[in-house]
């Protein structure tokens, strides 16, 4: 699951992760101080995916699901026009295109709920937002 990162936002941060014996080469993003995901290196930090394979054994700040969940919304309120994807198995199953904000967020929830739980399957989707004229 990937996002298309703000071009410019004092909220956003964008940093190597600090482990105990210095950074490391995980590109982290927080938005207002939340940790949301992990930028892609290979795109110029021009998207995060929301659920990275990080590794358990650090201490990262990981954020409640409530605090996770809010963060989104914040972000995605301030930016609309963000493009979101959601892909469970590349390429085997067609992707549910969407188009309004309440989608997104009722689709947010369910991979919320996925990746607390793992008792439903992820969904797969595409956010882009209709261009208003």
């Amino acid at each position: 699951m990937v996002i298309e990162l703000p071009k410019d936002s004092a909220r956003l941060k964008i940093q190597a992760f600090e482990s105990e014996w210095g950074p490391t080469d995980e590109i982290l993003c927080y938005w207002d101080g939340i940790l949301f995901g992990q930028a892609t290196p290979n795109d110029n930090l021009r998207f995060a995916k929301l659920l990275p394979k990080l590794d358990r054994q650090r201490n990262y700040h990981w954020p409640s699901a409530d605090s996770y969940a809010s963060a989104m919304v914040s972000l995605l309120t301030q930016f609309p026009q963000l493009e979101v994807c959601c892909e469970r198995d590349c390429d085997q199953y067609d992707v549910a295109r969407i188009d309004t904000i309440d989608e997104l967020f009722g689709q947010l929830e369910l991979v919320q709920s996925y990746g607390l739980n793992g008792r439903i399957q992820c969904p797969s989707f595409s956010y882009r937002p209709v261009e208003k004229n």
